[in-house]
């Protein structure tokens, strides 16, 4: 049974004793020595760093590192793919865990087009430096391996869409203390060529989901274990109320025994303009706990970004230039705060999203651009 969620947009509602409104705590800004960039594509974040990227279509893509000092974030540095290849994307995926930073570049030709690459790097002192460059096994021309990312640990997740050309697939990699070794290739059963199977995967322990929000019209949600070192398919999940073309599984995060599944294009009142579904493990099955829902504005696009650690969810509408934290108390959630930008020419608001600790994470990739600062922003929320 799922609790469904509707409240129209407020700045903070604090429902439960020890929760707190979130304040900003910054909005960063950076310049580019690299050329014309848009800033806050996508983010990933660890304690006091994050990484932005400007990898929007068509681009080669841009990665920056940034450093926060006591409430202020500031650029440390900025890289391009090590080998630099027009509209390849570089940083359209990103994932970090202590030790690692994986970038992904999921339309860098090798041998054909679109084959697609992830770039590993380590931290070296106070910088960021390139270890390694990996493609999948099995990857062809179109495959666009690394189109998601995820990583936990030793383990890296690699999705790679296929592009409407195959149905796609997830390469597992495990680092031996050496390199990079790909250890497994994951696809599933019933799986259509443009089912985008690798779209987006998350990782949290011993369990790993990879989705494909094409497949049978709705989308789905494939759900792995690893028992004895490899992952095993347990559970495919669906929407309980599917409609066609909703995009179940555009984004997906696990944390702990719960699962968070945006649909940013369902589009049935009251949730026209997107939702999210929080999926929970109940012995042996994930269920649907609850309906994390938009304002009912049907060009929202809710759900297009998500950060989630198992007891908040932030979930972006860039459509409409917000984005809502909701908080769990025991099965119920409910919203905490809705969130939105101060100032003018604010255009694709949330268009990526992290929550890492106690800070909130939310890329701007619109508004004008103010010299020597490229286009975009990152605003970070505590």
């Amino acid at each position: 049974m799922f609790r469904s969620l509707l409240i129209l947009s407020v700045p903070c509602l604090a429902f439960h004793a020890t929760a707190q409104c979130l304040v900003l705590e910054d909005s960063t800004r950076v310049s580019s020595t690299l050329g014309a960039t848009v800033f806050g594509s996508e983010v990933a974040a660890l304690g006091d760093e994050a990484f932005v990227s400007s990898s929007p279509p068509n681009s080669s893509g841009i990665v920056f590192h940034l450093r926060r000092a006591a409430l202020d974030w500031a650029k440390v540095a900025e890289f391009g793919a090590p080998t630099v290849e027009a509209n390849s994307r570089f940083g359209s995926a990103l994932a970090v865990a202590p030790g690692w930073l994986a970038v992904g570049q999921p339309n860098k030709d090798v041998g054909a087009t679109d084959v697609g690459v992830v770039h590993l790097y380590q931290p070296s002192g106070a910088s960021w430096t390139f270890r390694s460059t990996i493609t999948g096994s099995t990857a062809t021309a179109r495959s666009r391996f690394g189109a998601s990312l995820a990583l936990e640990g030793t383990t890296l997740v690699v999705g790679a869409d296929g592009d409407f050309v195959s149905p796609g697939k997830a390469f597992v990699f495990e680092w031996d203390g050496s390199q990079w070794s790909e250890s497994q290739e994951l696809t599933a059963a019933g799986l259509q060529t443009g089912d985008l199977f690798g779209a987006a995967c998350t990782i949290s322990g011993n369990w790993l989901a990879v989705s494909a929000p094409l497949h049978s019209g709705a989308g789905a949600v494939f759900i792995y274990q690893r028992v004895n070192g490899s992952f095993q398919f347990q559970f495919k999940a669906t929407p309980g109320d599917a409609s066609a073309g909703q995009r179940f599984g555009s984004e997906v995060a696990l944390a702990g025994n719960r699962l968070l599944v945006s649909s940013p294009y369902f589009n049935v009142a009251p949730s026209r303009g997107g939702k999210a579904y929080v999926l929970a493990r109940s012995a042996g099955f994930w269920v649907e706990e609850a309906h994390l829902h938009s304002n009912d504005f049907s060009n929202s696009i809710f759900g297009a970004s998500i950060g989630f650690d198992g007891s908040r969810a932030l979930i972006g509408a860039p459509g409409v230039n917000y984005a809502r934290v909701f908080e769990r108390g025991g099965t119920a959630w409910t919203l905490q705060q809705h969130l939105t930008p101060t100032g003018t020419n604010i255009s694709n608001f949330a268009t990526a999203a992290a929550l890492d600790g106690d800070t909130l994470y939310v890329g701007m990739t619109g508004g004008n651009q103010i010299d020597p600062y490229v286009r975009g922003q990152l605003f970070t929320w505590r």
